[in-house]
């Protein structure tokens, strides 16, 4: 009780965890789809990640799944520190939790009361980053040598991030009929299809160490046992891959996935300087409409 009183203390007027807990109200808590489910493609919505906890029944923490959002990294954390095991006999499939460690909001015997008594958190990263990393993944293109090496080869990949990020505009506007991979969907998509189905967040914030020390000092402070420290982030390195790409997208094609893509910028309270992959785009809707191209005050801000 001392050490939640001390954390108490401090998590008081931390500032990364009154943000988290802003965040996970206006994203999720108070927050919905703008258009019906069944606007958008089937696996946005009911794949493996969309509006999913990987739950510790006996720890009470529950982890809303954001693919390319350290998501591996805060598995590896539910397993070591939680408990939390892959399915039996298939260990190693991605999203492959045990029936007892996993919510799914859609499922037909679906109730939310536990809700109240769980610690529930999730994370979110760079849109931009997120929009190239989610395809590669999803496409099993070879981003991570490209990153490794820094020997990028856009043009071996361009054209197909460039069709993908059509469908996902489109799939945005609820245009788009085809079936598009979980990984596609804009984090924001996925925050909001969360508030839609009932499911409620204590703690949102850019994945990240200080966002991670803040989730253990505010967990602490709620009464819960924290998990110990990041066990891993995926290497760096994309933020030069992600430039790289968007600056071989075709004008048209990079206007319609900036457009879904500063919507999270927005929604997620980060700058758009003008080293963003983006800011030309935000630039130029802002002369468009009148409106200053950059607020007074506002730092760039780098993937």
């Amino acid at each position: 009780e001392t050490e939640r009183l001390a954390a108490a203390a401090k998590a008081k007027d931390h500032p990364l965890i009154a943000d988290a807990h802003r965040l996970a109200h206006k994203l999720v808590n108070s927050n919905r789809l703008p258009l019906p489910v069944s606007s958008y493609p089937r696996n946005f919505m009911f794949g493996w990640a969309a509006r999913t906890f990987a739950i510790s029944p006996r720890d009470r923490v529950a982890y809303l799944l954001m693919p390319k959002a350290g998501s591996s990294s805060v598995r590896a954390s539910l397993g070591n520190d939680y408990g939390v095991p892959p399915r039996k006999g298939n260990p190693t499939a991605k999203g492959s939790l045990r029936d007892e460690n996993r919510f799914e909001a859609y499922a037909p015997n679906a109730t939310f009361g536990w809700q109240a008594e769980y610690y529930k958190f999730s994370f979110f990263t760079d849109p931009a980053a997120h929009f190239v990393a989610s395809i590669c993944e999803a496409n099993k293109l070879k981003c991570a040598a490209a990153v490794r090496t820094q020997n990028l080869r856009v043009d071996g990949i361009i054209r197909h991030i460039e069709r993908r990020g059509r469908h996902v505009a489109a799939a945005v506007r609820g245009n788009y009929s085809g079936d598009l991979d979980a990984h596609f969907a804009p984090q924001l998509l996925l925050l909001q299809a969360a508030g839609s189905a009932g499911l409620k967040l204590d703690f949102l914030a850019r994945f990240g160490d200080a966002s991670w020390n803040a989730l253990r000092l505010d967990m602490v402070a709620r009464g819960f046992r924290p998990p110990s420290r990041l066990p891993h982030q995926r290497a760096r390195g994309y933020s030069k891959l992600t430039n790289n790409v968007f600056a071989a997208m075709q004008p048209e094609v990079r206007r319609e996935v900036c457009g879904f893509v500063l919507e999270e910028y927005d929604a997620f309270e980060m700058p758009v300087g003008e080293d963003n992959v983006c800011w030309a785009e935000r630039r130029g809707n802002a002369a468009a409409a009148g409106a200053p191209t950059r607020p007074a005050g506002t730092a760039a801000g780098a993937l």
